[in-house]
């Protein structure tokens, strides 16, 4: 991979999964000027750096994301498998409906969610015109990565508000 950069301090988040007596690995950096290498550990990351890359990977792939109708729109995929992350982004399309999104892992084995959610039943709340990224981390060899998820839409106008409901599968 060949990505120019413009001078600043960059994170490298390398998580590898260990095969028995192998405990090394190999990471390269070309410059044409010295580069500075400093192992850090993973609490010097910013608090939501994970969150931060995997909502920036979601908005990329707006060709992946699936209408749900009621202009609500989610897009699920997992990386790289076994020992590796996947996300749910969420998008509220409507200029003056609030969306309540909850989501549930069924089955769930080896699936842990990813700061700031502490359960395996997060919920976002979507204001209009708001996306937001449900980031889990596959923690074991085996994995159920099917999610269900629910939506309640309420329109912002008090007076008008009307209630949507709808409930869907996804299957990973």
């Amino acid at each position: 991979m060949s990505t120019p950069t413009i001078p600043g301090q960059y994170f490298v988040y390398i998580k590898t999964r260990w095969k028995h007596s192998i405990n090394t690995f190999s990471f390269s950096i070309y410059s044409k000027e010295k580069i500075h290498i400093n192992q850090v550990m993973k609490n010097a990351f910013p608090l939501n750096f994970i969150n931060r890359l995997f909502f920036r990977k979601a908005t990329k792939n707006k060709n992946k994301v699936k209408n749900l109708g009621h202009n609500i729109y989610i897009l699920k995929e997992n990386i790289n498998g076994n020992n590796g992350y996947g996300y749910v982004y969420v998008e509220n399309k409507n200029n003056d409906k609030i969306v309540y999104f909850n989501l549930s892992f069924l089955q769930e084995k080896n699936i842990k969610t990813i700061w700031p959610f502490n359960s395996n039943c997060p919920s976002l709340i979507l204001r209009p015109l708001h996306k937001d990224v449900i980031v889990y981390e596959s923690i074991g060899e085996s994995y159920s990565s099917q999610i269900q998820y629910g939506f309640i839409i309420r329109s912002i106008d008090s007076e008008m508000e009307k209630i949507s409901m709808k409930n869907g599968q996804l299957m990973g």
